[in-house]
Parts: C-alpha cells; structure tokens; sequence
C-alpha cells in the first residue's frame, strides 16, 4: 500500500524537478521518512506517528504554518499524497492539490448582493483556514483507513491460509493414524492365523 504511494509522489517529485520546480516535503510516519530520507529531498517537517494514535493538535500546527508559508508567498501550492478508501479491497493512491483552490469557470448571470454577519473577508478566512484543515484531516483519515483495511485483509489471508494448513495437516495424521491402524490389524490377524 504504502510503496503505490510512495511511487506516485516520486513521479511527481520526477515531473517538478523537470520542470525545475523547487518543493519541500512534509513527512508523516516513520515508513515515510524512512523512504524519503534516502533521497536528496529537502524535509521542512517530519512528524512520527506512533500507531493508530493521529494526534490531531501535531496536524493542526503543521497546517497553519503551511497556510502561513502560502499567504507569505514562500510557497506557491500544497499538494496532499494519500491513500483514497475506495473499499475493503481497493486502496487508491492520490495525490490532491488543496492550494490554490481552482477557481470556477462557470459565469454567475445575475450578481446577487448579500449581507453578511460578520465581514465577509473575516468569514472567508474562517471558513478557508477550516476548508484547508478539513481536506487535510480527511485525507490523514482516509489514509489510516485504507491501513486499517489493509491489515485486515492480511489478517484474514493469514487465518485462512492457517486452517487450510490445518486442514491439510489433519488429514496426513488421520491418514498415518489410519495407517497405523491397519497394520496393527494386520499383524493381529496374522498372528491369530499363524497360532491356528
């Protein structure tokens, strides 16, 4: 699962470094540091995830000084690399772009003017800063998910393919047993004929 990922964010990393774009990576998890750091890649953040336990306040810290570095300019967009839970068995690996937001091509017709409470620019805000750590979260979610079910179909192959071991090995000591059996039988049956 994690090595799809790891593959798409090369490509990527590959695409921008030919068109001579310069980029940063913030890293979560100790398997992504793991594999990145055996590059030249610059690391800006790397937080260590301990098990199942996604610290939401150790995310929140990281976003808001993304956000600041995008409104200062000293990046231009955030792109998010995760696993998409399609289901059980399908885990997808994206990438997603958060900043800039795309904006729509569609034309309004009619201009409607609306009274907000409070500004609309402070409202804005609020809503943007919890848009950004929404898409984020989710994508940290979607990703522990997708583990979760990938654990989970490991450990259903792992069960199967124990009984079916079991099985097979039941079967050879019946068979031995059964073995075993007959010859007993059969040296009592010849000793009962050679006594007669």
């Amino acid at each position: 699962m994690n090595t799809n990922l790891f593959k798409k964010v090369i490509n990527k990393i590959n695409s921008f470094e030919k068109k001579k774009i310069k980029f940063k990576l913030v890293l979560f998890g100790t398997k992504s540091f793991l594999f990145f750091k055996n590059f030249n890649y610059k690391i800006i953040k790397y937080i260590k995830n301990k098990g199942d336990k996604l610290k939401f306040n150790n995310i929140l810290k990281i976003i808001k000084n993304l956000i600041q570095m995008y409104k200062k300019s000293k990046i231009d967009h955030i792109y998010v690399a995760n696993n998409y839970f399609k289901n059980k068995l399908s885990q997808i690996p994206r990438i997603k772009k958060i900043l800039p937001l795309l904006q729509s091509t569609t034309k309004i017709k009619r201009k409607i003017n609306y009274i907000y409470e409070p500004k609309s620019i402070s409202l804005f805000n609020f809503i943007f800063k919890k848009f950004i750590f929404t898409e984020i979260y989710q994508s940290f979610l979607e990703n522990l998910s997708c583990e979760q079910a990938a654990r989970m179909l490991a450990m259903k192959n792992a069960t199967d393919n124990s009984n079916n071991m079991v099985e097979n090995l039941r079967i050879i000591f019946n068979k031995a047993r059964q073995f075993n059996v007959t010859q007993e039988l059969n040296e009592i049956v010849s000793g009962a004929s050679a006594i007669l």
